[in-house]
């Protein structure tokens, strides 16, 4: 006949289990802070306020630090809004020629500081090459998508009177542009009725906002201060969303939902994004015409087609099948979209990779390692790229 088994020592063993998985998990989480040291950033500076039509500007004349793990930029935002010089809005003379630039973060220039910032290089080099020609007003904003750079030009960029007009474009635009929220931000949206296009959830409303009084959840709590709860949310969430939708699904979670770009074959979706893109770009271009400018688009790689080890990591990360994943599959399909609406293109990927790869000999990057805006270098690379485009176009003029 066994003997009952004590509560007190039943209680006793859960006990130990218990401490032994809190002595395990405490070592775990001081081996990942000593191997991985990255401190919380301060917090952030916000440069950025609410706009009716746009969703969100920069705050004219804030100027602060913007502190990351791998950088602090110091940022100063003029009074008309931008990043640079402020430029006055009429061009004081007829021969100087202005190039204003569109886009988001990378244009805004997230991670660099003002002299680093390919803008300002840019300037530097035409200043060198024929001084007193150009002015390079930079229009970026962080977040921005092809339809609010649409809604800056026809609000604030034209006013600039530019004659050429350079649209930076990212790969997450195609998505995002049949989104009426970004970073959990409501923001304009454009519908496609028929071959027309109709402004949407303008004035945009308010964005809703964390009262003082509300306190972080504990999964938020121990999502910002424990590497150990942080790594296990991120895997039991795309676990979960591999569960869902079965394990043999190529599913995306909803944070890379943009990735469906790169689709081999492009779902139905993903058609209507590029869509709403192509009448987009061709209403820029008609807009930017209607003032006697020239729109150019300058494809931004995704740092992991620059690095294609990268690239391949996050496909594994995903379990996307290969064949559902073309690396060059955004790039051929925007530069169709820019040939069927006669715009110039400038797809730099080749000379990304080229440089990337010198660079790396010397242990330096284009691209952050964790953040995946331009360094520096990727800066240069940038201006030199412009410089040679404006330089061919202007040279005879």
């Amino acid at each position: 006949m066994k003997r009952p088994v004590s509560t007190k020592r039943v209680a006793g063993n859960l006990l130990l289990v218990l401490a032994s998985l809190g002595v395990a998990a405490l070592g775990a989480e001081l081996v990942l802070h000593y191997i991985d040291p990255r401190e919380q950033p301060e917090e952030g500076k916000v440069f950025y306020e609410h706009d009716d039509v746009l969703g969100w500007h920069k705050i004219p004349n804030e100027e602060g630090v913007l502190v990351q793990p791998e950088y602090a930029v110091f940022k100063k935002i003029n009074a008309k809004g931008l990043r640079g010089p402020e430029w006055p809005y009429q061009k004081p003379a007829l021969r100087l020629s202005r190039i204003l630039c569109l886009g988001d973060s990378y244009c805004e220039g997230y991670a660099a500081e003002l002299q680093d910032l390919f803008t300002e290089k840019l300037q530097r080099r035409l200043d060198s090459w024929d001084s007193g020609r150009f002015q390079v007003i930079n229009g970026g904003t962080g977040g921005y998508s092809t339809d609010q750079e649409l809604l800056f030009f026809r609000t604030e960029g034209y006013k600039y009177e530019p004659d050429l007009v350079v649209l930076f474009f990212y790969y997450n635009d195609v998505v995002v542009n049949t989104q009426d929220t970004y970073w959990d931000a409501p923001k304009p949206l454009f519908r496609l009725e028929g071959d027309k296009l109709r402004l949407m959830n303008v004035p945009v409303p308010m964005p809703k906002r964390r009262e003082k009084s509300e306190e972080l959840s504990l999964g938020e709590w121990l999502c910002a201060n424990s590497r150990v709860y942080s790594f296990f949310a991120d895997e039991l969430g795309e676990l979960s969303w591999r569960w869902l939708f079965g394990a043999k699904q190529p599913v995306m979670p909803p944070s890379y939902k943009e990735f469906i770009v790169f689709q081999s074959s492009p779902s139905l979706e993903t058609q209507r994004a590029w869509k709403v893109t192509l009448a987009l770009l061709g209403q820029l271009k008609k807009e930017v015409n209607a003032i006697g400018s020239r729109l150019v688009v300058f494809h931004v790689p995704f740092k992991a087609t620059v690095h294609l080890d990268e690239f391949e990591a996050l496909r594994r990360r995903y379990r996307i099948p290969a064949e559902l994943c073309d690396v060059d599959r955004p790039r051929k399909d925007l530069a169709a979209v820019c040939r069927r609406l006669s715009i110039p293109l400038i797809d730099p990927l080749d000379r990304f990779r080229k440089r990337a790869e010198a660079l790396r000999a010397h242990g330096k990057r284009l691209y952050f390692v964790l953040d995946d805006h331009w360094t520096p270098d990727g800066n240069e690379l940038v201006a030199s790229i412009l410089y040679d485009y404006i330089v061919s176009n202007y040279s005879d003029e």
